[in-house]
C-alpha cells in the first residue's frame, strides 16, 4: 500500500488572502515604541513603529475562508466549518429541487464556496419519450467547484430533455461529495451516503416498462432508486445528448437494497453526444457506473472502493469503453447474494425466451486493469446473451474454487451461442448476435480461472474461435498497485481498434491501463485512496480547499 503524500503549495498571494480574511484577533498588534526626551530643549522625533511580523500558515497547508455571498440560483445557507483547521466555507444550496431554468454553479471551492443540494434534485422535468415539448434545462457546472449532498434521500438527476454539463479539468476537478467529508466525519470505508448521480435521456433500451412495448415504439423503463414520483428514461435517439461528465470526483454513493439502487453515477437511454470522460467513483456501496441502454461512449474510468460492481451494462447497452481502472477493497463483496464483480455485463434478459429482442447489449471494452482481493467472487461476469468484446486487458484476482468461485464467470447457453442462432422458446434467429464473447490479449493472473460451476461456458469464450493472445495463467508485474511492469509491457497489444470495433477507441501499443511511470491520465483530478495512490493532492477522507 502507498502512503499519500499532500503535496506542499504555498505562494505568497494566497497566504494573504487567508490573512485578510482573519479578525481583528487573529493578527498580533504593532509594538509602540516611544523614545524618552533628551536633554535638549527639543524632544527625539518619535521613531517609527516596527510592526510584529505577519504569521503565515502552516507550510504545506492551505485553508479556506468562506466567500462573503451565493451565486445566482442559490440561497445561503449558512457557514461550514471544515474539519482539521482547514478554515470555513459559505454553504449555497439550490433553492429548488426542481430547477426549471438554465443554471449556473460557478462558485470555486478555493474562493470558499460549496453548493448543497436539496435533498432529490431534478434538472428540468420529464418531457416524454418523443420531447415534443422544447423545454430544455440546463445545469453548467465549472472547474473546481464542489457539489455537496447532506442526507440519505439527496440525488442530482438530469430528466429526459435536460442536460448537465460537469466539465472540470485536469487541475480543477468536480467533486460531488456528502457533507460529512467536510466536515472530518469519512473514514477509508465510509459508503452509502448519498444516491450519486443519474442521467437519463431517449436513447433505444430494451426490458421495456408496463404498458409500452419495441413492437409501438414507445419502449422505456423506470429508473432504480427514487423514492416516490417514478422517472422513465428511453425513446428513440440513439444519439441523445444528456451532457457531459469529466473531469469529475463522485464519493460516498450508493443506496438502496433488493435490486433498486441508486449507483455512483447512473445512465438510462443516453445517446451517442453524451460525453463521459475521466471519472473517478470513490466508496459507492452499489455499483460504480451503471448503464441501462443507450448508446454512449467512456473512457478514463477510475473505480476504488467500490461495493458492488464497478462497471454494470445492461438492457440493451451498446457502445465502447476505453481505459478503466478498477480496485476493489477486501471485505466489499456486498452486492446481491454476494456476487459482486468488477465487470458485469448482461443484456435483456436472462430468459431465452426474450434473450434475442433488440436492442442486444453490445460492448467493446478496451485497455483495462482490475483488481480484486475477494476470494469468493468473480472479477468480470458475462450473461443474458450480450454480445461484449474485451481487449487489451490485465486482471488479477483472488478468486479461488475453494470458495467456490473464479475470476471469469460467464452464465447462460445463450451468451456463447454462435452468430444467427436459435433458442429454445424463440424461433427467431437472433441476426444481431455478434457470436461467443471475444477476448483479445487479455490476461488473468488468478487462483482459479473459470468459475466452478456445472456448466463449461467460461472455457468456451475465453477459448473461441478468433480468440488470440490471451494467458489464463499470467504472473503480473505491476508496480505502485496498477501501473505495468515488464510482464505486462512484454504481452502483444491488439491493434486497429478504431477499425475492427469502433471509431471511438484508440489504438495504444500496450495492455491494461496504465502503461508505465509516464503515463499519468489519472493525476491530478483524482484523490488518494487506501487502495491506492495517484499522486495527487487530496486524500478522499478529506476535503479539497483549492
Amino acid at each position: 500500500m502507498i502512503n499519500s503524500k499532500l503535496r506542499g503549495i504555498l505562494y505568497a498571494t494566497a497566504a494573504a488572502a487567508v490573512l485578510s480574511a482573519c479578525g481583528a484577533d487573529d493578527i498580533a498588534q504593532p509594538d509602540i515604541v516611544i523614545t524618552p526626551p533628551a536633554p535638549s530643549p527639543a524632544p527625539a522625533p518619535t521613531p517609527t513603529p516596527t510592526p510584529t511580523p505577519t504569521p503565515a500558515p502552516p507550510s504545506g497547508k492551505i485553508t479556506a475562508a468562506a466567500a462573503s455571498a451565493c451565486t445566482t440560483g442559490t440561497v445561503d445557507n449558512g457557514i461550514i466549518t471544515l474539519a482539521g483547521d482547514a478554515g470555513t466555507v459559505r454553504n449555497c444550496r439550490i433553492n429548488s429541487s426542481v430547477i426549471t431554468q438554465n443554471i449556473t454553479l460557478s462558485g470555486r471551492r478555493d474562493s470558499g464556496l460549496v453548493y448543497t443540494l436539496p435533498g432529490r434534485t431534478e434538472i428540468g422535468l420529464d418531457r416524454g419519450f418523443n420531447g415534443t415539448a422544447n423545454s430544455e434545462v440546463v445545469m453548467t457546472i465549472n472547474p473546481g467547484v464542489t457539489v455537496v449532498a447532506t442526507d440519505l434521500s439527496s440525488f442530482l438527476v438530469a430528466n429526459r430533455g435536460s442536460r448537465l454539463e460537469a466539465v472540470g479539468n485536469s487541475d480543477d476537478p468536480i467533486i460531488f461529495t456528502h457533507i460529512d467529508q467536510l466536515t472530518g466525519n469519512v473514514t477509508d470505508t465510509t459508503n452509502r451516503l448519498w444516491g450519486g448521480l443519474q442521467l437519463l435521456g431517449r436513447a433505444p433500451v430494451a426490458d421495456c416498462g408496463s404498458g409500452t412495448s419495441l413492437a409501438a415504439g414507445n419502449c422505456e423503463r423506470s429508473v432504480e432508486g427514487p423514492v416516490g414520483q417514478p422517472i422513465f428514461y428511453g425513446g428513440n435517439d440513439p444519439t441523445w445528448d444528456a451532457g457531459t461528465i469529466r473531469f469529475v470526483q463522485i464519493l460516498f454513493t450508493g443506496v438502496g437494497s433488493g435490486g433498486n439502487e441508486l449507483q455512483g453515477l447512473t445512465t438510462g437511454g443516453v445517446g451517442s453526444n453524451t460525453q463521459i470522460d475521466y471519472v473517478q467513483v470513490h466508496n459507492s456501496a452499489d455499483d460504480g457506473i451503471e448503464s441501462f441502454g443507450g448508446r454512449q461512449d467512456m473512457s478514463h474510468l477510475i473505480f476504488t472502493g467500490v461495493s458492488d460492481d464497478s462497471v454494470d451494462l445492461d438492457t440493451g447497452y451498446q457502445g465502447a469503453i476505453q481505459f478503466v481502472l478498477a480496485i476493489r477493497r477486501q471485505g466489499t463483496n456486498t452486492g446481491e447474494a454476494g456476487d459482486s464483480t468488477i465487470f458485469e455485463i448482461d443484456s435483456s434478459t436472462s430468459d431465452p425466451a426474450a434473450a434475442n429482442q433488440a436492442p442486444r447489449t453490445d460492448v467493446v471494452i478496451a485497455n483495462f486493469t482490475l483488481i480484486s482481493p475477494e476470494t469468493d467472487s468473480p472479477v468480470i461476469k458475462l450473461r443474458g446473451g450480450a454480445d461484449i468484446a474485451l481487449i487489451n486487458g490485465v486482471v488479477v484476482g483472488q478468486s479461488a474454487a475453494a470458495s467456490n468461485s473464479g475470476c471469469l464467470d460467464v452464465d447462460n447457453s445463450f451468451t456463447v451461442q454462435a452468430s444467427g442462432s436459435t433458442q429454445t422458446g424463440n424461433n427467431t434467429p437472433s441476426a444481431n448476435d455478434k457470436g461467443p464473447p471475444v477476448f483479445q490479449s487479455v490476461v488473468f493472473d488468478c487462483p482459479t480461472l473459470y468459475d466452478p460451476d456445472s456448466d463449461d461456458f467460461e472455457a468456451q469464450a475465453f477459448t473461441a474461435a478468433g480468440n488470440a493472445n490471451n494467458n489464463g495463467d499470467f504472473t503480473n508485474s505491476l508496480q505502485s498497485v496498477f501501473i505495468n511492469g515488464a510482464n505486462e509491457n512484454g504481452v502483444t497489444a491488439t491493434g486497429n481498434l478504431s477499425q475492427a470495433y469502433d471509431a471511438f477507441l484508440q489504438s495504444p501499443n500496450y495492455i491494461g491501463a496504465v502503461k508505465d511511470a509516464n503515463d499519468t491520465w489519472y493525476k491530478g483530478w483524482t484523490c488518494n485512496t487506501d487502495v491506492a495512490s495517484f499522486g495527487s493532492a487530496q486524500d478522499c477522507k478529506t476535503y479539497r480547499v483549492s
